[in-house]
């Protein structure tokens, strides 16, 4: 059996009545119901184009990552040519006062990267050039992660980033963006240089640490559509490294005695190797069997008789039902580790650890994937690796605070398309007892790029000390709060 992620393992999943959730699409702003003469007006302005209800692309345009969020469909969709059609979308929006939203990849977790109004999308902006002096590269905001890769890989270079290629890299950045490389060489946001951002006013500032430091400060780690529509981003770039990289399965019979072995190697080991580890439980169908895996992609940026012997502990407490271990490049290791991604309905959550688990706390895990829904079409927990180089940055240094954490948990629940409200509740329902139960061995942070709607201090939880000082950003690029959402930082 391949690698079961939560997008493969929600795949068809689509709306179901979000009513049952604790979070409903009550937030979204709708149209103001500008006519179509105004429509037509903003049109003429732009040398993209914009998409009406009715035109041929308009249905599957603007969809979101979470199809919970999928039936909100929004009066028009701008695809941005250039940075003057983002300048002419804002201004045009504020004077008609049509709500609006940015869109890059589409993948918010909680679906909040559309609008009832104006979707502004910069997937037309998809430029990558390097500059081979100065070992930098600069990236179009409407750049997906695959096609990113694709590009700097053909210029002999890469930057830190995820696994999933769909995903838009404005969002991935803004959030602070964290991967295999993480360890190794920070954050993606550690890595910005500089950025182009639209403000509010229809403005275009250049962003750095000597020109709106304040605002270049807040982008790195302040979270996707908070200040305005950034068009543009530069980062250092690094040349192609040898590369040991993997995948480690068990059986699910096994997954208490590898996940224990596999925590403690992930937070423990050196830098130099970052892993994702998860257990994942899925049903084809309502009420068939499940099909359930244990699972470690890695990357080691060593030999590969290293990498043997820091994966020996989790390789010797079960024995892998599969062990993949090859020398290579990054290339090779981005691509092994590359999942794909399909709209899908699901709730995530996420926490930070500083330290491994308990043997109670592993077992508080296990008893809650024994016990998932019914009525669940998947349930997942995952340990990304955090820390490393990136821990070596002050909490107050940029807008990701989560310094002192060594690992970031991500656990989810998904369900079909024909799930009930009362079921999505019993999903739901399952999914807060699980975050309540790991509160003992958990930080209290939580990862901003994974949204979560349920989440109730999430202004502390997202960017604890950093919050006020976003807020005042906030209020000198936003002070009238265009760029909205429920969890946006306020004015």
């Amino acid at each position: 059996m391949g690698p079961i992620s939560r997008r493969q393992l929600l795949a068809r999943s689509g709306y179901s009545a979000l009513g049952a959730l604790a979070a409903s699409t009550a937030w979204v702003r709708q149209s103001s119901g500008a006519s179509d003469g105004k429509w037509a007006s903003l049109a003429r302005q732009l040398d993209g184009a914009l998409l009406r209800p009715g035109d041929a692309v308009y249905a599957t345009t603007g969809l979101t990552e979470n199809s919970t969020a999928n039936h909100i469909r929004p009066a028009a969709i701008a695809l941005c040519a250039d940075t003057e059609d983002v300048q002419s979308c804002i201004r045009w929006a504020r004077q008609e006062n049509e709500p609006l939203v940015a869109q890059s990849g589409g993948h918010s977790f909680a679906g909040y990267s559309t609008t009832g109004g104006l979707i502004i999308s910069v997937r037309p902006l998809n430029g990558v050039s390097v500059d081979r002096q100065n070992d930098t590269t600069t990236i179009g905001s409407g750049v997906q992660l695959g096609g990113l890769y694709n590009s700097l890989f053909d210029e002999g270079y890469f930057v830190p980033g995820g696994r999933c290629t769909s995903v838009g890299i404005a969002g991935y950045l803004l959030g602070g963006g964290f991967g295999f490389e993480t360890r190794r060489y920070g954050l993606a946001s550690d890595l910005l240089l500089e950025t182009e951002i639209v403000t509010a006013d229809g403005e275009v500032l250049t962003c750095n640490e000597a020109e709106n430091a304040d605002l270049f400060w807040a982008c790195r780690g302040g979270g996707g559509g908070n200040f305005g529509i950034n068009t543009s981003f530069k980062m250092r770039a690094m040349p192609i490294v040898p590369t040991t990289h993997g995948k480690l399965a068990w059986s699910f019979d096994d997954a208490e005695a590898a996940w224990t072995a596999l925590q403690t190697v992930a937070i423990t080991a050196p830098d130099t190797l970052g892993m994702r580890n998860g257990i994942a439980r899925s049903r084809p169908t309502p009420g068939a069997a499940s099909r359930d895996e244990v699972t470690a992609f890695f990357f080691y940026f060593g030999p590969e008789d290293e990498a043997r012997e820091l994966l020996a502990p989790a390789i010797d407490a079960a024995r892998p039902t599969e062990m993949t271990i090859r020398s290579g490049t990054i290339v090779e290791a981005t691509n092994f580790a590359a999942l794909d991604s399909a709209p899908s309905a699901f709730l995530a959550k996420s926490a930070y650890v500083e330290a491994p688990f308990p043997a109670k706390g592993v077992s508080t895990v296990m008893d809650f994937l024994n016990r998932w829904p019914a009525p669940a079409r998947s349930c997942s927990f995952a340990l990304h690796s955090v820390g490393g180089v990136s821990n070596k940055i002050a909490r107050s240094a940029t807008a990701y605070v989560h310094r002192s954490a060594q690992a970031a948990l991500e656990f989810e629940v998904g369900w079909f398309k024909d799930t009930t409200p009362k079921q999505v509740t019993e999903n739901v329902a399952w999914l807060q007892a699980l975050e309540r139960a790991l509160q003992p061995y958990v930080n209290g942070e939580a990862y901003q790029n994974f949204i979560d709607p349920t989440l109730p201090d999430w202004k502390q939880a997202y960017y604890a000390e950093n919050f006020e000082r976003l807020v005042a950003v906030k209020r000198r690029y936003d002070p009238d709060d265009v760029f909205h959402f429920p969890q946006g930082i306020p004015v």
